[in-house]
């Protein structure tokens, strides 16, 4: 054998060594699917595995295998982009590669409302995300009745009222985060049932982009049952039709915030007015300073609100705030 030869020889164990060790693995779903087959013969204990740009993909059968393969998945993300009425097949093909992995996958993402049951198998879920765009009124029945004994974190887009206040029930009571965008129907009956059902909530964020006022006159009950409740998100879609009343938002905040909540993050198209704000500043004396990020498109009386936050903040009601012309960081981290 040459020397060259050799190099190249070892050089290859080496690759093989490290790809044996691979525990990550991000990429996109329409790669070559030769090379996921290569993968899935050398890598058996990915961890954590996200595919991009499912929605491009025609031939999944390395991707299949791949998954087939992992003796310790644990963190899957399937992401279509955001398409519309994506591939059945594909959608299936991988909610089903999943079966054989439901006992240890504990976080889940995914960009479309399952085509099949498979949610149903996944007992031991802490996180799950789905960030779907479409709404296939026949797939909802894949998400009834299914229960997350041990779910943690909720994230939800698009979803109808009925359906999250049942999932949102059959948690057990251990969620801490919950994010949702949802049309603002049915409030009364989703805010109630986050306010009985999760006594652990520290995180809370809403997006709201229609009946943008309608989950205020049942908000309080919620603080009031989640003591343990830190930092709150809210992102409205004011519109001629309707613009949100923040005034009566702040109230309920000042007066009813439980003493661990302080940090807040506010986005608005239009902005708030600043007698709301300055309202509720005044009434948020004796409590925890505030942590506070807003974002409106529109700015209204932009000086003068920031003369306001700056005088609060010598108050040292203010511990920070940042106002941002665009959108708002949604993490729940704030500084």
């Amino acid at each position: 054998m040459s020397r060259s030869e050799r190099y190249t020889t070892v050089y290859y164990q080496r690759a093989e060594y490290c790809l044996s060790r691979l525990n990550s693995l991000h990429c996109h779903a329409d790669i070559d699917q030769s090379i996921l087959e290569g993968f899935a013969r050398l890598c058996k204990l990915i961890k954590k595995l996200s595919l991009v740009n499912v929605n491009y993909c025609t031939n999944n059968s390395g991707i299949i295998k791949l998954i087939e393969e992992q003796k310790k998945l644990n963190d899957v993300s399937f992401d279509d982009n955001g398409v519309e009425h994506g591939s059945f097949y594909v959608r299936k093909s991988l909610e089903d590669s999943l079966i054989k992995h439901s006992d240890s996958v504990q976080y889940l993402r995914i960009s479309w409302i399952p085509v099949t049951r498979i949610l149903s198998s996944f007992v031991n879920l802490v996180s799950l995300n789905i960030a779907q765009i479409e709404s296939n009124v026949a797939c909802w029945r894949n998400i009834e009745n299914v229960s997350f004994p041990l779910l943690k974190i909720l994230k939800v887009h698009q979803f109808p009222s009925d359906i999250l206040v049942n999932l949102i029930k059959n948690t057990k009571g251990g969620l801490s985060e919950i994010c949702i965008c949802y049309d603002g129907i049915d409030s009364e009956s989703l805010f109630r049932v986050i306010g009985q059902s999760c006594p652990n909530l520290i995180y809370l964020e809403i997006s709201l982009y229609d009946n943008i006022n309608s989950f205020i006159p049942v908000f309080e009950s919620l603080l009031i049952n989640c003591q343990f409740l830190s930092g709150f998100i809210i992102d409205v879609e004011d519109n001629y039709f309707g613009e949100f009343n923040w005034c009566e938002l702040f109230i309920v905040l000042a007066k009813s915030s439980p003493i661990n909540l302080f940090k807040f993050k506010f986005y608005s198209n239009w902005g708030f007015k600043l007698e709301d704000m300055e309202l509720f500043l005044k009434s948020w004396e004796d409590k925890n300073p505030l942590l506070l990020e807003m974002s409106f498109c529109v700015v209204r009386d932009e000086d003068k609100f920031e003369d306001l936050l700056k005088y609060f903040m010598e108050k040292g009601m203010i511990e920070y705030y940042s106002i941002n012309g665009g959108k708002i960081n949604e993490n729940f981290e704030w500084i």
